[in-house]
């Protein structure tokens, strides 16, 4: 009898929520497996999507476009992407037929001043304060997204669009990163393969911070931010009620993994 494969995964990597510990928990399952993984990236077959690190394809592209023509030297079916690429539906159900979609969230505002100290930011209070109402406000050491980053980068365009059942019928699972060995857990039950396999280096998150940013500025933020955090809550109720379904036993998997995980050094 065959071991249980991993199933065909999407999971939409955004920026400084842990996911590069869910990224190398990811690709260590599939190579183990054979399974072929689009690392979009680095300097093979998948170079060509360096550009959207940052973007959306749809936005770039054209919501019309075609992946097999925009992108001629990938060659699905592939079986994994777990790479900082924003959803496009269009891209990933021709790239990685039949996947299920998974993310990571956090509380919008660290991760906002988490991305902005760790590429050098001074002062996340004064430059906020100064640039929170430019349109599309980039981080300008990045290129990312800042206000409603999440909103953007899951694929969804106004807050109308986010609803419990919106997030569910995309997403099988969004995790937090607050709760990162539950989500683990979770994916372990979702994706029913051996609780060994999912064994993780936590690489722990560093706000790089030389000051804590004001009460005002979080207010500010969370003002500028409302899609974010109407999705942020939604998906931690959804989480709740994921553990809920699975019941007590989960318990198990998540001591498992709390006892055979070693942290890695603070990025």
């Amino acid at each position: 009898m065959h071991p249980p494969l991993l199933q065909a995964l999407v999971f939409i990597k955004t920026h400084k929520v842990g996911g590069t510990s869910m990224r190398l928990m990811l690709e260590r399952i599939a190579a183990g497996q054979g399974r072929r993984i689009l690392s979009p990236f680095g300097t093979g077959e998948g170079a060509p999507l360096k550009p959207f690190r940052r973007q959306r394809m749809d936005e770039v592209l054209g919501a019309d476009y075609d992946p097999l023509v925009s992108f001629p030297s990938l060659v699905p079916p592939y079986h994994l992407s777990c790479s900082h690429l924003a959803y496009d539906n269009r891209f990933f159900h021709q790239m990685v037929p039949g996947a299920q979609f998974i993310t990571l969230l956090r509380d919008p505002f660290e991760r906002a001043v988490s991305h902005f100290y760790y590429h050098g930011g001074r002062d996340f209070d004064a430059w906020y304060l100064e640039h929170h109402g430019e349109p599309g406000l980039l981080f300008s050491s990045d290129n990312v997204r800042v206000n409603n980053y999440f909103t953007w980068w899951l694929g969804y365009d106004e807050q109308e669009d986010i609803s419990p059942e919106a997030l569910d019928q995309r997403y099988t699972l969004i995790g937090l990163q607050e709760r990162f060995t539950e989500t683990v857990a979770i994916l372990r039950r979702l994706m029913n393969l051996p609780v060994e396999d999912f064994r993780f280096s936590f690489e722990r998150i560093s706000n790089w911070r030389s000051q804590t940013p004001s009460e005002e500025t979080r207010q500010l933020f969370m003002a500028r931010n409302r899609s974010d955090y109407e999705l942020y809550t939604l998906a931690r109720e959804l989480f709740e009620e994921k553990l809920r379904d699975f019941g007590p036993t989960i318990l198990e998997d998540v001591e498992f993994l709390d006892h055979h995980t070693l942290p890695r050094e603070t990025r």
